[in-house]
């Protein structure tokens, strides 16, 4: 005799499972393995609970491990057992059939169990899952149920007891996806195309994924055979025309496979085939919200959702599925937001709602996609540097200098804890959640070190937690020079020359030079300078070079209005010095002041005639000046110095 027990994966969850058929007095006479409890004639439940894989393998079988909740610690035999699950559906209308998938123990011998604590027992058994092959498209599908066959021992005959499901989930194609279904060597699925497409509006098939390095080539045929494009796009132009889609899968080894889609008609319906929803998917905190636009069922018919907004809400659904503010048979109780427009708040992270577009006659296939509230990303800067005021762009940081002020723009959406920090060199410097904070004034400090602004959050509602501005190096602060004024705006060969530097930025170090025709000259490094004679005719001023740690280096210069001009030779006096008789010795005499390092020239005259080589400072009396007078002219030179002269004279010579 056999008898089946049911129990789903959501009557594990919740703790129920009170299902099946009571138990014959002689059946009581003899303990059931796993399920019997002796001198009971109730048939109590078994829980099965199936540790899911992450994948399950389309070539090759899953092993995973099988616990089982039994009412007695009699050893007993696992022989078999499914798992029930569901591909995700394209949308909330399609109607997605359950895919059964067998798994054995991988050493089918007798388990013992163990207690659990709880006046129970457990037992833990390795299986293995059939390959999945071509029964469920590859993709993301959910668990849904698990059975197990045990067999007993009654009167003498084995028993097998299944346990299974028999209590449905309240939302069956809205649940989160738990596994991955994967797609095996060679695995090929046509395209899906709706049974409707819009007239000009480019065709839209859902291609499921086949084997591992298959590469795809597309085919658009009519209903004869005949080619209408090549390529994965394709738009209808024709009102009425039917085509199909085929997929040439071609793997590295060589194997192909071609599969056609199933035929599609071309409507002039805009909403033909969009069997979706718009305006929905992940929700997150301090966002915009949710709202619900339209559903679009598959005969094309339009529902405009929010039309009023009385008849549609919000619903919490459950880890299980199950609509919180519902009860059977779908009956509204309590909405968690009346109205089309969902804010999720930073404590729903993780909750799933569902928006039912008329409460008061609900069915599953017509409602919204369940939606996660999630983690929002942290926010992006894109190309700004994330500083408001004059450096909003990448390229001006390159010039942000000291006495600057940046501000950091805050990226969290309003409402959101925000916390201001300032690193140089990715070191913090500055860290406060006060608002001023965001506010940082470069400092001299920060010359040639990397500068960064960020902001935090503590919300749990975002998935990162910082965004950090552009960084950017500290470019010096500028230098001002200081004004630079000679004390004379003309001058010539022999005149000092002298700067007065005023202004200019305080605490900076001044380097002078002096130059000639924009040449340096040399040892010329004070704040004054004496024209020489190499400065006649020439452009000569001074350039000052400022420094100062922090800054940029400035030069200033001031010259002369004009070249330098001759200089004027400082004479001094001459005098003939001996006696003036023939044959004695005349000498030629310099005193008094004169312009230091003259070259002097002599020349002798008898009664204002030159004497023919006396050009020395001395000179001898020949019997030819008897009775002459005698003169000598010293002509006085220097460089840059105009030339001039000195005269002296004698009496008559005796």
């Amino acid at each position: 005799m056999r008898k089946a027990l049911s129990l789903t994966l959501a009557g594990v969850l919740a703790g129920t499972g009170l299902l099946g058929a009571a138990a014959t007095p002689a059946q009581a006479d003899t303990v059931k393995p796993c399920v019997g409890v002796e001198g009971s004639t109730a048939t109590p439940s078994v829980a099965p609970v199936l540790t899911l894989p992450a994948v399950l393998n389309a070539d090759a079988p899953t092993r995973t491990t099988l616990s089982v909740t039994c009412h007695n610690p009699a050893a007993f035999t696992l022989t078999s057992g499914y798992l029930t699950v569901k591909r995700a559906p394209r949308d909330a209308a399609e109607n997605v059939p359950a895919t059964q998938l067998n798994f054995a123990p991988v050493t089918p011998t007798a388990i013992t169990p163990t207690p659990n604590g709880t006046g129970s027992w457990t037992a833990s058994v390795e299986v293995d899952i059939e390959p999945t092959g071509s029964k469920i498209r590859a993709g993301k599908a959910w668990h849904v149920s698990t059975s197990v066959t045990i067999p007993g021992i009654a009167l003498g005959q084995r028993q097998s007891f299944q346990v299974g499901g028999a209590t449905p989930l309240a939302l069956p194609n809205s649940q989160t996806p738990t596994v991955t279904i994967a797609a095996g060597a060679h695995t090929s699925a046509a395209a899906e195309l709706p049974s409707l497409s819009a007239l000009g509006r480019p065709a839209e098939p859902v291609i499921t994924p086949w084997g591992a390095g298959a590469s795809l080539s597309y085919r658009w045929v009519d209903e004869s055979g005949a080619e209408l494009a090549s390529g994965e796009h394709f738009t209808p132009s024709i009102e009425g025309q039917r085509f199909a889609l085929e997929l040439t899968g071609t793997w590295p080894d060589g194997t192909q496979t071609t599969v056609p889609s199933a035929f599609s008609t071309t409507s002039a319906d805009p909403l033909a085939g969009r069997v979706r929803i718009d305006a929905i998917g992940d929700a997150f905190p301090y966002g915009d919200g949710l709202g619900y636009s339209i559903v679009r069922v598959s005969d094309g018919q339009s529902l405009a959702a929010n039309e009023d907004a009385g008849k549609g809400a919000w619903y919490e659904v459950s880890a299980t599925g199950a609509v919180t503010g519902y009860k059977a048979p779908l009956t509204p109780t309590s909405a968690y937001v009346a109205g089309p427009h969902l804010a999720p708040a930073e404590a729903q992270v993780g909750q799933r709602f569902v928006y039912i577009r008329n409460v008061a006659s609900w069915n599953a296939p017509v409602a919204s996609n369940v939606v996660t509230i999630v983690r929002a990303k942290a926010p992006g800067l894109a190309n700004a540097t994330g500083y408001t005021g004059a450096w909003t762009t990448t390229s001006s940081l390159a010039t942000v200098r000291p006495g600057a002020k940046l501000t950091l723009g805050n990226p969290w959406p309003i409402g959101a804890p925000v916390s201001y920090s300032w690193l140089r060199d990715g070191k913090t410097i500055v860290s406060s959640g006060d608002p001023a904070k965001a506010a940082y004034t470069v400092t001299l400090a920060d010359v040639g070190h990397t500068l960064q602004g960020a902001t935090a959050t503590t919300s749990t509602a975002f998935a990162g937690t910082e965004v950090k501005a552009k960084a950017f190096k500290v470019a010096p602060a500028l230098m001002v020079a200081p004004k630079l004024t000679l004390n004379r705006s003309t001058a010539v060969v022999g005149q000092k020359l002298s700067v007065t530097a005023s202004g200019g930025t305080r605490g900076a170090t001044v380097k002078y030079q002096w130059y000639r025709n924009n040449k340096p000259i040399k040892g010329a490094t004070g704040t004054s300078y004496t024209l020489v004679g190499a400065d006649w005719g020439q452009r000569v001023g001074v350039e000052t070079r400022s420094t100062l740690t922090g800054y940029t280096s400035a030069s200033a210069a001031a010259y002369l209005g004009r070249d330098v001009g001759y200089g004027t030779i400082v004479k001094g006096k001459l005098a003939i010095k001996g006696k003036g008789k023939v044959g004695s010795k005349l000498t030629a005499s310099r005193s008094g002041t004169s312009t230091p390092g003259l070259s002097v020239q002599y020349q002798w005259y008898r009664n204002g005639k030159m004497v023919w080589g006396a050009e020395k400072s001395t000179y001898k009396l020949s019997k030819a000046d008897r009775g002459k007078r005698v003169t000598v002219v010293a002509a006085l030179y220097k460089q840059g110095y105009k030339q001039t002269s000195l005269t002296a004279k004698t009496g008559r010579v005796l």
